[in-house]
């Protein structure tokens, strides 16, 4: 049968969206992409470097083809767009780094570090542009975590990062305001945090000038003497623990050696959180796992 005139039509028009897979990490397959995008539409006005890849673990249990698979889609991938726009005409080339470029966070050095590479990247293509070498506005953004995106935590350990860093989920409309607002500007690096302004401050190490030691050896602060704790205070203290921790395995305290690694209880990485945050709420702490 002849096909339907509408979908003749639709498929004759000039599509609104295309969407292709390749590897960012393949330098010929970037170059592919945007020599067709070229090719098929004319142009290539911005690009948007999203791609991101985790695998969290503590650094000194990481093997190097884990730190290999974090660091490519970031370091390798940002060179390979690079590369293939070239000296073409671009109005914006941005990167979505993370926060973790900027702060660290346990159990993400290669993430971190792959981040910071943009930030730094970015800087570096600016400068380029301003010699006339590449075109485009070159922007990377230190996001922190999106609500709906890709990566996601766990109620328990977004209620930590709330209380640790004063750090909330942003939200779709919220970051693309944001986006708009740092294309607008004129840095190469841009950081973007929502939530409890003191704590964020604190936690990303903005300083106050009365926070700041001057760096003479006559200015240095008077060491304050500490009293050791009483044995009183620590058999409260440990009293405490293993009733947080035996509320949390629902076994009785008696089950329970303080000597005992609390892995060999059965705690993981989400048991490490939820133990945290019933400590924090117990005692008003900022304790990390």
């Amino acid at each position: 049968n002849d096909p339907d005139p509408e979908i003749t039509d639709w498929l004759e028009a000039e599509p609104r969206l295309q969407h292709t897979r390749i590897d960012v990490t393949d330098e010929s397959a970037v170059a592919g992409m945007v020599a067709a995008i070229r090719r098929g539409h004319g142009r290539l006005d911005g690009v948007i470097h999203a791609a991101g890849v985790l695998q969290d673990e503590a650094f000194a249990r990481k093997t190097p083809e884990q730190v290999a698979a974090v660091l490519a889609p970031k370091v390798t991938g940002a060179a390979a767009l690079d590369k293939a726009i070239g000296e073409e005409p671009l109005d914006f080339l941005v990167f979505c780094s993370s926060i973790s470029g900027v702060t660290g966070n346990a159990g993400q050095a290669d993430y971190a570090a792959a981040n910071a590479f943009l930030d730094g990247f970015a800087e570096a293509r600016e400068t380029r542009c301003g010699k006339g070498l590449c075109h485009g506005r070159t922007l990377s953004i230190a996001w922190p975590l999106w609500q709906d995106g890709g990566m996601g935590l766990d109620p328990a350990r977004q209620d930590l990062m709330r209380r640790t860093t004063g750090l909330v989920p942003l939200e779709t409309a919220t970051g693309i305001e944001a986006l708009y607002a740092a294309l607008a500007g004129a840095s190469s690096r841009r950081l973007v945090t929502v939530g409890n302004a003191g704590r964020i401050l604190r936690f990303i190490g903005s300083l106050s000038e009365q926070d700041v030691v001057p760096d003479r050896p006559d200015a240095a602060p008077p060491v304050k003497a500490v009293p050791a704790p009483s044995a009183d205070l620590r058999r409260l203290v440990l009293a405490s623990l293993v009733d947080e921790a035996s509320a949390q395995l629902k076994v009785s305290a008696d089950d329970l050696d303080p000597d005992v690694e609390l892995t060999e209880y059965g705690f993981d990485s989400i048991g490490f959180t939820q133990f945290v945050n019933r400590l924090n709420d117990r005692f008003d702490l900022d304790l990390t796992p």
